[in-house]
């Protein structure tokens, strides 16, 4: 019978690994198993997050077959089914990281945006002495899954409810284009009966990791564990600014109606953050990301009376990109609105941004409202802050 954990233990997580590979004495491999939307990424995101430098993140999902190659195949629309990944290359690469520790190992990441893999992304360096891998098979025993589990020093299996899973699992195909009809056909298809597989796996584990609706958000404020946003300063005014154009050129280069470029001018930034209004997370880089947090928005919300923290400004810098940092700074944000006594927490999004809107509710918020400005229209979206 497997060993039992809850999702959020990440502290106890990460010191069983630590156990592990000190047992060892060598790089070790961890894998974590689980259906599709049972938070396998945020899981292992999070775990190496807490490892610091000594781990590597490696997903399964960089060996999916191409599109070109699954349209020759038929397979198109099974993609995420079994025989849609290069499960031979992914035990190959798996020997690799075991046994070639004195250079650095490159493996194929997974860019959703694109819905395709992307070779060499990942960089498992020698100095790395534990590696994570995570996706749906790495339990399955049937050829060449079944190698996969001898290669691994710990199996992991994320065990989260069915309905939970297939809300994230609707969420995520919306965000990446999906009508909301299409996602749940998808979701209760495809992604189902891949899930049917994979569930009848769990035995083969180690570990059962159970997870629920509420273990993303405490797993995103442990991956930013002592990256405490500060008050910005009139020294990182340029920087705030950097990173708002980077990300402007950035939304422009893909069609994605958000923040025009030059809409928000420096001596703005310089404005508010000497009215103590921003707030960065950073690293040896510098910084990393952004939430501007102020008590009241008469420009979108009107002179609404009621007590709120509104937020703006919400930036990641793109070398962040999926630890998390978006939704642990919102996290943050509501515990500050909560602490003063805040009703709600509130923010806003143009109303042709679907993909913000549909994360934005993957986060607690619901919108209540629209905001007519020139030439365009925001929804305006709060979260309660009730205590507890």
């Amino acid at each position: 019978m497997p060993d039992r954990a809850d999702v959020a233990d990440l502290d106890l997580l990460a010191a069983r690994v630590r156990a592990l590979h000190g047992a060892a004495g060598r790089r070790v491999v961890v894998g974590i198993a689980g259906s599709p939307g049972a938070g396998k990424t945020t899981l292992a995101e999070s775990l190496v997050r807490a490892l610091g430098g000594r781990a590597a993140h490696v997903p399964m999902d960089g060996f999916h077959l191409a599109n070109a190659t699954l349209d020759a195949l038929g397979r198109r629309d099974r993609k995420g089914a079994p025989d849609t990944f290069d499960a031979w290359g992914f035990v190959a690469l798996l020997r690799r990281v075991r046994d070639e520790t004195a250079h650095t190992v490159y493996a194929p990441g997974f860019r959703r945006e694109v819905d395709e893999p992307v070779a060499a992304e990942v960089a498992v360096e020698p100095g790395h002495e534990v590696v994570v891998v995570e996706g749906n098979y790495l339990l399955v025993a049937d050829e060449p899954w079944g190698r996969v589990r001898d290669l691994l020093d710990e199996a992991w299996f994320v065990a989260t409810p069915s309905d939970e899973r297939e809300r994230r699992l609707v969420e995520r195909h919306v965000r990446h284009g999906r009508t909301e009809h299409a996602a749940l056909a998808w979701a209760r298809d495809v992604d189902g009966r891949n899930a049917a597989l994979v569930e009848a796996t769990a035995s083969r584990a180690d570990l059962v990791v159970v997870g629920g609706r509420d273990d993303e958000a405490a797993l995103a404020a442990g991956r930013t564990a002592g990256m405490t946003p500060r008050p910005a300063g009139p020294g990182d005014v340029a920087a705030v600014h950097a990173l708002r154009r980077d990300l402007e050129e950035w939304m422009a280069e893909r069609g994605i109606d958000q923040w025009p470029v030059g809409s928000l001018p420096r001596e703005r930034v310089a404005a508010q953050v000497a009215a103590g209004q921003w707030w960065v997370v950073e690293d040896d880089e510098g910084v990393l990301a952004t939430v501007r947090v102020v008590p009241a928005d008469p420009e979108y919300w009107g002179e609404d009376t009621t007590p709120a923290l509104y937020v703006h400004g919400l930036m990641v810098a793109r070398r962040a990109g999926g630890r998390g940092l978006g939704r642990a700074l919102v996290e943050w944000a509501h515990a500050r609105a909560q602490r003063a006594g805040a009703v709600w927490l509130r923010l806003d999004h143009r109303a042709s941004n679907p993909h913000l809107d549909a994360l934005y509710r993957s986060w607690g918020f619901e919108a209540v409202g629209e905001s007519e400005r020139p030439g365009f229209r925001v929804v305006l979206m709060q979260r309660a802050c009730a205590a507890g």
